[in-house]
């Protein structure tokens, strides 16, 4: 295997404490690197780079953010070459890694591979007997389930109203809409309100026809009588 990366074998004597590893005749250097502090990050720069952001999922915005000016070469020339790597098991629907993985807005240069358990079965990395021991341990439906079996973005939180997954969903759906042109949707009306009163936040008054939220209208500080006023008023524009 040593031999495939053109160095001799690794030397614990002269190399236990060195925080990076020379391949290819030393004309490569593989090291890690990590901080509290993003802006530390900033500067790689080389003809030929490659990031390896392992553990993807717990890896803070700051850090992908301070990492990207090391892509700014890419392609600049026939020899300039950046690639990022980013592999993990999945958790909570947020975050960074979730958003590539989704192929959100501004992640499309992304290519995205998700490993479905079948595959890891078969690659020998999970064995079935686990999977089918963590499916009766912790339910089909749960996020332990879904992010360490399946492999599948979950919420974990037990303390919502709802699951975070079901918000990030109603949000999908609503861009798809936008995204085909906002078409007239039929069906029975209705509002919903959520009253802040004095607080730092806003009373909102969601206007909904059949399975659609279509408007949101937000006032602040406001005290109750006023707030009714305008929940009265928000019946017309439905």
């Amino acid at each position: 295997a040593w031999a495939k990366t053109f160095r001799p074998p690794y030397d614990p004597r002269n190399e236990f404490l060195v925080q990076s590893i020379r391949l290819d005749d030393g004309t490569v250097e593989a090291f890690p690197v990590a901080s509290d502090d993003a802006t530390t990050l900033e500067g790689a720069h080389a003809t030929r780079i490659v990031y390896i952001f392992d553990e993807a999922k717990t890896i803070p915005r700051a850090t992908w953010d301070a990492t990207e000016g090391a892509f700014s070469t890419a392609d600049l020339t026939e020899l300039h070459e950046a690639i990022a790597f980013s592999i993990s098991t999945p958790g909570p629907p947020v975050g960074q890694f979730y958003d590539i993985q989704m192929q959100k807005a501004g992640y499309e240069e992304w290519t995205v591979r998700h490993v479905t358990l079948d595959e890891a079965i078969r690659a020998g990395r999970i064995s079935r007997k686990w999977a089918v021991a963590r499916l009766n341990q912790w339910g089909e439906e749960s996020a332990q389930y879904q992010n360490r079996v399946l492999g599948e973005f979950a919420d974990n939180s037990e303390d919502g109203v709802i699951p975070r997954t079901w918000v990030l969903a109603a949000q999908d759906r609503w861009r798809k809409w936008e995204a085909s042109g906002m078409s007239t949707v039929i069906g029975k009306s209705a509002l919903g309100c959520d009253v802040a009163r004095m607080g730092r936040d806003r009373t909102v008054v969601a206007v909904r026809s059949a399975s659609l939220i279509h408007k949101l209208h937000m006032i602040k500080k406001s005290p109750t009588t006023r707030t009714a006023g305008f929940i009265k008023e928000s019946r017309s524009w439905t």
